[in-house]
């Protein structure tokens, strides 16, 4: 996954373009950079891991604007405003839209550095969180009504004996009904279920 990652650049002065990429590069970070917001949403991949670097002064689309666009798209894609503009309004607009870090030309490289290691690690966190959110939706989507009926009352604590008498089932149809739902979903123990259970519906809360 971290092999895959970039730091995006979208800055329209050439030197800057140049100079900040060849040091990032040497930093071992893969570097993709553009001239122009445009250019850079025409070619970016909402999905590709990575972050972006973002001047605020563009021409076209300002940096304020492709903040905006990138919120509407959603996505994981941490933004680090740089500017040689900056200013408190700045760097509470783009804050509120959604960068994560707001920092002001001449860029301090090993401050960029660090700032930057801290996006990409936010993003390996949640890319990490969803693909655990989504197996473990996998692993229960075969469930039948009955089985989730039953899951729900674990997780709330209670035993065969209490989801007998509040389902009607016996007691050992119970305790067979648990045993498939460990045999689905793979779970090695009633605990390992319920977590399966709670993380499934992380996103929901």
């Amino acid at each position: 996954m971290r092999d895959e990652t970039k730091v995006f650049l979208v800055d329209d002065d050439a030197g800057i373009r140049k100079g900040l990429g060849a040091a990032l590069s040497s930093a071992g970070l893969r570097v993709e950079a553009f001239a122009s917001a445009e250019e850079f949403l025409t070619s970016y991949d909402g999905d590709a891991p990575g972050c972006l670097l973002l001047d605020l002064r563009l021409d076209g689309m300002s940096g304020m604007q492709l903040l905006e666009q990138l919120r509407h798209m959603g996505g994981l894609l941490p933004v680090i405003v740089i500017s040689g503009h900056g200013d408190i309004r700045s760097a509470v607009e783009s804050m509120k839209l959604g960068a994560v870090e707001f920092l002001q030309k001449p860029l301090d490289h090993q401050l960029l550095l660090k700032t930057i290691a801290a996006a990409l690690d936010q993003v390996h966190r949640r890319r990490e969180s969803m693909f655990r959110t989504e197996n473990a939706k996998d692993r229960l989507a075969s469930l039948t009504a009955r089985e989730r009926e039953i899951l729900d009352m674990l997780i709330e604590g209670k035993s065969s004996k209490q989801i007998a008498n509040a389902t009607g089932l016996s007691v050992r149809t119970v305790n067979n009904h648990r045993t498939h739902l460990l045999a689905k979903t793979g779970a090695g123990n009633t605990a390992h279920l319920v977590r399966l259970a709670m993380i499934a519906r992380a996103d929901q809360t």
